[in-house]
């Protein structure tokens, strides 16, 4: 789970865990499973990108914890946009309407775009040449410093995103515990 692993690489919750070792989470795209998790107490909170156009249950609130940027990304140092395919994650809401925007802008076909479910397939196919690819910045960074693969600069202000957590309203008290001092 790409979220989990920026907060955990990060050091952002090493004492979450240490401190906490009864929590339970869920880092998924699942919102049917998530709704019904989260409803009935069998999770305490899930990581998820927003905003959503799912009807979550009224009894579950999103806190975002940190804001990131997207880029377009690519195996080689090119400026050339879209010479290849173009993956993007068709997950959420928010996603679509920035991947509507930038083939609206650039004019890209139907046909030269990749849809994926699972945001950690983009990388992948995007080191092996296949396609270029839409990430978020900071999870990349680390990728980005060796050369493994490049950001490509457009003269188009990708939005920003914002990932956080999704939990049930009973919840929080422990919420506030585990997530008030870290971001």
């Amino acid at each position: 789970p790409t979220f989990l692993n920026y907060f955990i690489n990060t050091k952002k919750i090493d004492n979450l865990f240490n401190k906490y070792s009864n929590i339970s989470f869920m880092d998924t795209s699942n919102f049917d499973l998530l709704n019904s998790q989260l409803k009935n107490g069998m999770i305490d909170f899930a990581f998820i990108l927003e905003p959503t156009n799912y009807k979550f249950d009224d009894s579950l609130i999103f806190r975002s914890l940190k804001t990131f940027h997207l880029c377009i990304v690519s195996n080689e140092p090119s400026t050339e946009i879209f010479n290849k395919p173009l993956i993007l994650l068709d997950t959420n809401p928010k996603y679509k309407k920035i991947v509507q925007s930038i083939q609206k802008k650039f004019k890209i076909e139907e046909s030269r775009l990749i849809i994926v479910n699972n945001y950690d397939n983009i990388l992948p196919l995007v080191k092996s040449g296949y396609a270029k690819g839409i990430l978020i910045k900071e999870f990349i960074n680390n990728e980005l410093y060796k050369k493994e693969i490049y950001e490509i600069p457009i003269e188009y202000q990708l939005p920003d995103i914002n990932i956080g957590i999704l939990y049930n309203i009973n919840n929080e008290n422990l919420i506030n515990s585990l997530f008030l001092n870290i971001f």
